[in-house]
């Protein structure tokens, strides 16, 4: 969907963007669930993590008209 957004220019940045996201982003997400386990307990943060990532899609279809789908 990002690469049909993105300017001819700028389609293999993007993809280099996307290949550092998809093999160092699961690492992180590792990392803050770990952290976030420990300090919160297992069913805080599931249910956080989810809320969280609900949050970021709406924010995203707000902030970036141009990645909607049309009607």
């Amino acid at each position: 969907m990002l690469q049909t957004a993105a300017p001819d220019d700028m389609r293999g940045r993007l993809q280099g963007i996307d290949t550092v996201l998809a093999a160092g982003g699961p690492r992180l997400g590792d990392l803050a669930h770990d952290t976030a386990g420990a300090a919160f307990g297992t069913t805080w943060t599931i249910t956080g993590g989810g809320l969280l990532t609900v949050a970021a899609a709406v924010a995203v279809l707000l902030l970036s008209p141009v990645l909607r789908p049309p009607p």
